[in-house]
């Protein structure tokens, strides 16, 4: 499986200007099928250049499995994994009308103009007057759409990826006229890429170095039975790929990548400054890629225990108050009841030296 993800971003501090909201704010924009390694000083300047002096992550992120639009992108916004979000795939059989269906917003036909009216409108969302808008999602269905049906070779992908980056230079013009380049976080992202095959010699057929009565096969994926067969298969692939020269990287599991796709959520919360809601993410996974030093991530990354700990000590606040509120009580009682026999006694005293 290969990682086909790119990110940058902005962090820069906040001031009043125009119809802001209060809170923190942040703009997610997703690029689909932009590959983290297609962004260079000649097909994407503005990009390129907004990459380099924030933070990008240079060798991809782990994307969701399977490695499609929707499952990525849930797993985005929510930091789950697809088990949990249940977004396993684009497309999905409705068994109720029984048949097939796809969210449309995914088939609609976009331009460089449309993406335009996008960004007027993000920047209106942002500044109107009531009720301002603090976080702004913005899908764009390139170069993802262009890819499959043209590819990287006919000309197509590197006008795309101009035309993309005319409208990311269009944006970042807009937020510096309107006075908001430092006072909006940026995310940009991407849910997988594309690679060119280029021909039959490219292609690996595993069924030539792998017996498969002796593994569980699943949607492009192999699960060996135990950690001998395991070694075997992939031994096995990773010399395939080198005797043949292919271009390929073998994955499992365990390999290490610079972070997980899902840790954007714990991400996107923290500069929100909103306590996230249980998920797969981290934000301490995250937080050691982007420099990001100074957060607690007792308060954001969701774990059982802290809860646990936080409840715990709720609770012993809320007696410590409850005996304090009843000793202070009681002290009041006592001096009240003393000062009142102390006036009873003066009283009986008094009659008694005039009766005398």
């Amino acid at each position: 499986m290969v990682c086909l993800y790119v990110t940058g971003m902005i962090l820069f501090g906040l001031h009043s200007a125009n119809s802001l909201s209060r809170f923190p704010k942040l703009l997610l924009i997703s690029m689909d099928g932009l590959r983290y390694d297609s962004i260079s000083d000649y097909t994407v300047p503005n990009i390129y250049r907004w990459a380099t002096q924030n933070t990008w992550f240079l060798r991809g992120m782990r994307p969701q499995y399977m490695s499609m639009t929707s499952t990525n992108y849930m797993g985005m916004v929510t930091g789950l994994h697809a088990e949990s979000h249940g977004i396993v795939s684009n497309a999905f059989y409705d068994i109720d009308k029984e048949s097939g269906s796809i969210d449309l917003s995914y088939t609609k036909e976009q331009d460089s103009g449309e993406w335009m009216n996008h960004v007027d409108e993000i920047i209106r969302l942002f500044t109107r007057t009531m009720d301002p808008a603090n976080f702004v999602a913005w899908y764009i269905d390139d170069p993802d759409k262009t890819l499959h049906k043209h590819g990287f070779y006919d000309g197509k992908f590197i006008k795309i990826m101009a035309e993309l980056d005319k409208v990311f230079g269009y944006l970042i013009g807009q937020m510096r006229r309107h006075r908001l380049i430092d006072k909006i976080n940026i995310i940009l992202a991407a849910d997988h890429g594309h690679a060119q095959i280029g021909g039959a010699k490219n292609v690996l057929c595993i069924r030539e170095y792998i017996d498969y009565s002796r593994v569980l096969t699943g949607h492009n994926i192999l699960y060996p039975t135990d950690k001998a067969l395991f070694d075997e298969v992939y031994d096995n692939l990773t010399k395939a790929v080198n005797d043949n020269k292919l271009k390929i990287k073998i994955y499992t599991k365990d390999t290490k990548m610079t972070a997980d796709i899902i840790d954007l959520y714990s991400l996107m919360c923290f500069v929100l400054k909103i306590r996230p809601a249980p998920n797969n993410g981290s934000l301490h996974r995250i937080a050691k890629h982007i420099h990001l030093r100074r957060y607690h991530s007792w308060v954001w990354d969701h774990d059982e225990r802290y809860e646990y700990m936080l409840l715990l000590l709720a609770s012993l606040l809320i007696v410590a108050i409850i005996i304090t509120i009843c000793l202070i009580s009681l002290w009041v009682v006592l001096a009240w009841s003393r000062s009142k026999g102390d006036r009873d006694y003066d009283e009986e005293s008094s009659k008694s030296s005039i009766s005398i």
